[in-house]
């Protein structure tokens, strides 16, 4: 005698955690591709330089060969394969983190909107099928991550929208987790605000310290090469062919180099484009600061709120829900901006 097999009914308990757990593969997948990829850029913009040394020492001071020729030699083919292996044979192109970084996040914004009850939960008494249906469609590999990052459903509804018409039609919606307001604050605007508040010091920090490196090291260049200029014009040339000697290889040795250094750390610079995000990142915590002020404004009304009328209830949640709708609004048009600018 055969059974019919009953699909388990989801919990939101169980739901939740499958969306925890989906968030971490893929945030642990975007860091690993991430590496891999600022790696590479640190090879190629490092591999002139060195290539650049070893090559000029070999031919300033060993130019008939020998072993130690043979040895820089090696040593230059040596980092140019560290190069292509760390880089080119290994390396997925920049496409295919960000868009597991864009995965990953689009799956920790979702926690939140369940807890709100704001998007593709305004009506949802209880999410968990709603959980189940949302966390297949945003962990499939054939789901474009790009497309779920505005706010609104793939038919084309746009959340802050369904949230205002609602309102206005008195639409029954389903009220935020009891403990929402404390667990957005703290572990959304907050967290968010902080991330933006440090990176921007971070990148302007980096930014500033790559500009010192090129600058300082490009006046070397210019004091060595007028150093250069200046024993070539008031020395000895009288032999022809004559070794040089000790400082006369030194001096050309870096008279050679230090512009491609000065280049590289300039190409790194550019690389980690530490200026530009250091002032994105610092408006975007402006906006998260104006909607914090606003969210604490409204803490004391929702404390109060349940000794009110529900009429009064209500308006409170749907300032809350207006409040994380623009807080991801503005997180969502940083995604948005970072994948237009650097995506291939």
């Amino acid at each position: 005698m055969s059974e019919t097999a009953t699909p388990l009914v989801p919990s939101r308990e169980s739901e939740m955690k499958r969306l925890q757990e989906a968030f971490v593969k893929w945030d642990e997948e975007a860091n690993r591709l991430q590496r891999k990829q600022k790696r590479f850029g640190f090879f190629t913009a490092l591999l002139g330089p060195v290539a650049v040394l070893l090559l000029t020492v070999q031919v300033l001071v060993f130019p008939h060969g020998g072993t130690q020729a043979l040895i820089l030699i090696f040593a230059e083919m040596t980092a140019l394969g560290i190069a292509l292996v760390f880089g080119f044979f290994q390396i997925e192109f920049p496409d295919t983190w960000m868009r597991c970084r864009l995965r990953a996040e689009v799956l920790r914004r979702e926690r939140f909107l369940v807890i709100a009850r704001v998007g593709p939960y305004l009506e949802t008494l209880d999410p968990a099928y709603k959980i189940k249906q949302r966390l297949a469609m945003i962990d499939s590999v054939n789901r474009d991550p790009v497309e779920l990052v505005p706010l609104q459903e793939p038919a084309g509804s746009i959340w802050h929208e369904a949230l205002e018409d609602a309102r206005s039609s008195q639409t029954v919606t389903a009220p935020p987790d009891p403990d929402c307001f404390d667990l957005f604050y703290k572990e959304r605007l907050l967290h968010q605000k902080k991330w933006f508040s440090d990176r921007s010091a971070d990148f302007g920090r980096i930014d500033k310290r790559f500009e010192d490196i090129a600058k300082g090291v490009l006046v070397l260049a210019l004091v060595v090469s007028v150093w250069h200029l200046a024993t070539l014009y008031f020395g000895d040339h009288a032999l022809v062919g004559a070794e040089r000697t000790a400082s006369q290889l030194t001096i050309e040795i870096l008279a050679i180099v230090l512009p491609p250094v000065g280049a590289a750390a300039i190409a790194l610079q550019s690389l980690l484009e530490g200026r530009r995000l250091s002032r994105s990142y610092a408006d975007r915590e402006r906006l998260l600061t104006n909607i914090e002020t606003a969210l604490v404004g409204l803490h004391p009304e929702m404390a109060a709120s349940n000794s009110q009328t529900p009429e009064h209830r209500e308006r409170c949640e749907f300032q809350l829900k207006r409040l994380v709708l623009r807080t991801e609004a503005v997180l969502a048009s940083d995604f948005l901006q970072w994948w237009l600018l650097r995506h291939n």
